[in-house]
């Protein structure tokens, strides 16, 4: 029972907070729309990037999609940090991921890059 919380009158699951909204005040500082959230994801239109909420609340990954340029993701990425302190998120850029079509018309999201890498995981050859 490692998701539920016992409490007098019986047990409660326990539901992580999730900061839907301020990411999408986030989104909506720059014009943009999410267009799906699934779990702890949050899609942009256009796919150009996502994000993905942690444990802790305040912390927020972000994902670009592995097509994007360099350039676009620099213009972007200091924009997206920015509108999301104003929301008192830290959003920090980890990597690239791209979506593979799965069976039964399923995807299947692959993460790339890692923490602290140039470029937030962009490889050279796709600047």
């Amino acid at each position: 029972m490692n998701n539920f919380t016992q409490h007098n009158e019986g047990y409660y699951m326990n539901i992580p907070a999730r900061p839907l909204g301020l990411i999408m005040n986030v989104v909506a500082k720059l014009g943009l729309k999410i267009s799906y959230a699934y779990k702890d994801l949050a899609f942009v239109e256009e796919n150009a990037f996502l994000f993905r909420m942690e444990d802790v609340p305040e912390n927020i990954s972000l994902f670009f999609n592995e097509a994007i340029n360099r350039n676009e993701k620099g213009e972007i990425e200091d924009k997206i940090i920015k509108a999301g302190k104003e929301e008192g998120l830290t959003i920090i850029c980890k990597g690239t991921f791209s979506i593979k079509e799965a069976l039964n018309q399923k995807i299947t999201i692959l993460f790339n890059g890692v923490l602290g890498t140039p470029y937030c995981g962009i490889p050279p050859s796709k600047q």
